[in-house]
């Protein structure tokens, strides 16, 4: 590996010396393939700037593939970086190989404060390799602004050309150019055939194919692929036993399923398990390892499957292809088919075809010790390359040594959005998850309402541009003044949002606990003081500066540390941890065996083994985040972007964060953890219009299922508007919605929340325009309540709620043009020949949680209930009046009413004198 290590003032001279002249003026070579940041496909914590070029935030990566015909490539960069104490920025340059494994084969100081031009030689294999660049040494004092800032403009490489594909592609497909060999026939050895399935194994090669039992899906020739160092897998060379299981039955559902058991000596044992639905359209997929070559093995990737060949019928151009991103920060993508070159994405891919009504998901169930990651590329018009791969991050395998495969679903269905829950149904399944039980929403009992319903000071504390009032001389953020924060929650409770539940009761059982470790990897900083005692008690618990949980010490040591708190049984034990977005494998770590899923999962596993012992129970929240590695160690889970810099202001705002994140996630919700949409805003001393407010509110409200409101009340004078707005969003329920337009819309638009009661079953519906772009563009937007699950032909009543309108009877769906931004929310109800409750005024979530109870009597005509209502807030029921049919009498808690009717809607208002329960009838006459 060549280095350059700063040693005196004179830089230039020793870059001529390592590098050559830093060529200001020189022109490239006439075979130079050159990349942008713009262009580049590997591009990690870091930002593009207005004038193209890419600033490394710390740690931040750049980088591309390129195809070799030599040896030896060159890498010309243009540069321009901020030397601090005499040191200038240092960027590491990486080669990527064939099996994913990365080496560092050059440093480059970049000495020049103008862009310039950096020349590198750098030694390559033949053939496809990729190149990343990595900021070294950014900060010197993050807390004084002290960065040495990093600039790239473009990267150029001679030598070589751009690979059409990543190395990931060639490693799984071979060569995505050409046509792939469907492989050895299938089916010719074991048949398979459910209710819902058909497929042929054969085992001596280890590929199958699967079908629909209709015939109007299915995937081709699929087999596993491994990628481990120096040890190629060809399973036509190892003895095979296949087992058929007519019936198997465990946690995920009733299947058929087929193990096949590869042995060769002096290799592996390799176990590779499908399991066929016997009611459902899905396939579960494992493969399992164990070392059997006598030495330690290298494991870049291990694939439950790979297939050239999978169709839904109709034209891929047509098809709608989704895929998420490793962390909280990045945002799920929807692409359309004909737009598909190469698609990586994490945790899951899912597709659908409108055009022949048909979908499907290949999704990881597990991340226990690989992570789970997808591929898809075009094959042909009617059909992609699909590949389903845990990545083991070039993890050392001992002799012996074993690796117990993740579950990987392949599954089928009619629309996408059904697959996707079905996904996020087998995740909690194959996990022991039961959230409902383990952690529910209830928000009726005021411990469990204080659990998802508070004042947020960070996200009141940090707008920029937001004149604050604090101890500015000694707090350098709001909400670390201690008479700041108090100030705001006394001006909570004065202004009666506690009856709202933004104001924990006295008397509450919660125990707020230490913060675990895996806290910015335990990492010795500012924002978790504890961690730089540990880290100078204990270095042998950190490798690379961060906390090692492959150690069985550190785990020793976090027991420790975690197990005062559940020492009283009576209490709820809350705990929190952030910044684990980045988790990654450790150089120099303890167990070198160990994944970042094993480490990560080894260390939130302490306190959540803990948690299900303790009576009282517990629940634990994460903001930064990596999805996968989470499931069965989180109820709550901030699933989005930071949202508390303002609608339009800053880096991260409410459009950029949340609305794309959680979209593309919403199916966690309910099933997995309960998914946190950040705190809101609604006015902030004017930064957000009552549009923005509303939009922010009620998204926040509808997708997500906790409520965290961020308003600096005590630095301004909150509008009424944006007051009743707050009261409008709060509390939840365990109601979740569906993000019905995910594949079609990037956000989605449409949000449908399905509520059951024993009394009835209505949809509460969101339309959302967050002018994600900017540029105040109407959309006009269909309705289907097909997409709703609703019945195409039968009539529903249909309610706004932010604009008290009543549209009418509708059937089939209808159209609606919003401005930006904006949004409306719908209480969609079955149509009767009767009088119908079809909103109330108390909750967004129309009657989902102000509804205690409600009934018709047919014999006395009278429609009665029981809501929860507030001490002086107008409370208004609102009631679908059919032809014939007239209000004859109104009794409301004993109140005085006030009666209106306008067409078909009848309203009854009141205002309670006292908060809780109040019973309701109202009697009609027929003409």
């Amino acid at each position: 590996m060549s280095s350059f290590r700063y040693r005196c003032p004179c830089l230039v001279c020793v870059l001529v010396v390592l590098f050559g002249l830093p060529l200001w003026a020189q022109e490239p070579a006439a075979e130079t393939v050159t990349v942008t940041p713009q262009e580049a496909r590997v591009r990690e914590l870091g930002n593009i700037t207005t004038a193209g070029s890419f600033s490394f935030w710390t740690e931040g990566v750049l980088g591309d593939w390129f195809l070799a015909t030599g040896p030896q490539v060159t890498l010309v960069l243009t540069a321009q970086g901020k030397t601090l104490l005499d040191i200038p920025p240092q960027l590491a340059v990486e080669v990527i190989g064939p099996e994913g494994e990365s080496r560092q084969v050059a440093t480059v100081a970049i000495v020049s404060s103008g862009f310039a031009q950096y020349r590198v030689e750098l030694p390559v294999r033949p053939g496809v390799f990729g190149l990343r660049l990595r900021h070294l040494n950014r900060v010197v004092d993050e807390k004084a602004g002290l960065l040495r800032h990093l600039l790239v403009q473009k990267m150029q490489v001679e030598g070589a050309r751009r690979a059409p594909y990543t190395q990931v592609a060639y490693a799984l497909f071979g060569d995505p150019e050409r046509e792939t060999p469907q492989g050895p026939s299938t089916g010719a050895h074991t048949r398979v055939e459910t209710a819902s399935l058909k497929a042929g194994v054969d085992p001596a090669s280890g590929h199958w194919t699967v079908e629909t039992a209709d015939g109007a899906c299915r995937a081709e020739s699929l087999s596993p692929v491994f990628g481990l160092g120096g040890l190629p897998v060809d399973l036509s060379q190892y003895a095979v036993t296949c087992e058929v299981r007519e019936q198997v039955s465990d946690a995920l559902g009733d299947f058929t399923g087929v193990v096949l058991k590869y042995r060769k000596a002096g290799e592996l044992d390799l176990d590779y398990t499908l399991l066929f639905g016997r009611d459902r359209e899905e396939v579960v997929v494992r493969v399992d390892l164990v070392n059997r070559s006598g030495k330690p093995l290298t494991v870049y990737r291990i694939a439950p499957f790979v297939s050239p060949s999978v169709t839904l019928g109709g034209r891929v151009a047509d098809w709608r292809i989704i895929g998420d991103a490793k962390s909280n920060g990045q945002p799920y993508t929807s692409l359309s088919g004909a737009d598909l070159s190469e698609f990586n994405c994490w945790w899951y891919t899912a597709a659908r075809s409108a055009e022949a009504g048909r979908a499907v998901v290949a999704g990881s169930l597990t991340n226990n010790k690989g992570l789970g990651r997808f591929l898809v590329t075009p094959r042909s018009d009617a059909s992609i390359r699909l590949a389903a791969y845990s990545d083991y991050e070039g993890i050392v395998l001992p002799p012996e040594g074993r690796i117990e495969g993740e579950r990987t679903l392949l599954a089928f269905g009619r629309r996408g959005t059904d697959c996707l829950e079905r996904f996020g149904d087998l995740i909690a399944r194959a996990n022991g998850i039961d959230l409902r039980r383990q952690h529910p929403i209830d928000p009726y009992v005021p411990e469990y309402l204080s659990l998802f319903t508070t004042w947020n000071s960070w996200g009141s504390s940090v707008v920029k541009g937001f004149p604050y009032k604090f101890d500015r001389d000694k707090y350098d953020l709001p909400l670390w003044d201690p008479a700041w924060r108090q100030a705001n929650q006394r001006k909570v409770s004065e202004l009666g949002l506690g009856k709202y539940g933004y104001v924990r009761p006295a008397g509450l059982r919660l125990k707020g606990a230490r913060t675990p470790l895996v806290r910015r990897y335990g990492a010795p900083d500012a924002f978790f003081p504890e961690a730089q005692a540990i880290a100078k008690d204990h270095p042998e618990c950190f490798a690379d500066g961060r906390v090692d949980f492959s150690n069985p010490a550190t785990q020793a040591l976090e027991r420790q540390r975690a197990e005062p708190a559940f020492a009283d049984p009576q209490s709820i034990v809350q705990y929190s941890w952030d910044f684990t977005d980045q988790w990654r494998k450790l150089p120099g770590q303890y167990d070198p065996s160990m994944t970042s899923a094993d480490t990560y999962r080894t260390g939130t596993g302490i306190w959540r083994d803990l948690v299900r012992k303790h009576p009282g129970g517990g629940y634990a929240f994460i903001w930064m985040n990596v999805v996968g590695i989470n499931y069965d160690r989180v109820d709550v889970i901030h699933i989005g972007a930071d949202s508390d810099q303002g609608y339009y202001g800053g880096s991260c705002t409410f459009i950029q964060g949340l609305p794309r994140q959680i979209s593309g996630r919403y199916f966690y919700n309910g099933r997995v953890w309960w998914n946190s949409p950040d705190s809101y805003h609604v006015y902030v001393g004017g930064l957000y219009s009552y549009n923005q407010a509303k939009v922010h509110a009620s998204f926040c409200s509808i997708a997500g299922n906790l409520v965290h409101l961020a308003e600096p009340f005590t630095d301004e004078e909150i509008p009424q508007d944006r007051l009743d707005m707050i009261r409008r969003v709060s509390p939840t329920t365990a109601d979740t919605a569906t993000a019905v337009d995910v594949f079609e819309h990037c956000p989605a638009r449409l949000w449908n929340l399905r509520v059951e009661r024993p009394f009835g079953t209505w949809n509460v519906v969101g339309l959302f325009n967050v002018d994600m772009d900017h540029s105040g563009t109407p959309v006009t937007q269909e309705v289907r309540f097909a997409d709703l699950g609703l019945q195409p032909d039968r009539e529903y009543l249909v309610y706004e709620f932010w604009g008290q309108r009543f549209l009418g009877t509708v059937k089939g769906g209808f159209t609606r043009t919003l401005q930006a931004p904006d949004c409306e929310v719908y209480s969609i109800v079955p149509r009767e020949d009767r009088p119908v409750l079809v909103s109330t005024s108390r909750h967004l979530r129309q009657m989902a949680y102000d509804i205690l109870d409600l009934r018709w009597d047919p014999a006395a005509k009278a429609l009665s209930g029981t809501s929860k209502v507030v001490e002086g807030d107008p409370y208004q029921l609102r009631v679908y009046l059919p032809p014939a049919y007239r209000l004859a009498d109104a009794q409301v808690g004993g109140l005085n009413t006030k009666v209106a009717t306008q067409g078909e809607l009848l309203t009854v208002e009141v205002v309670p004198q006292a908060d809780g329960d109040m019973r309701w009838t109202l009697r009609f006459a027929k003409d």
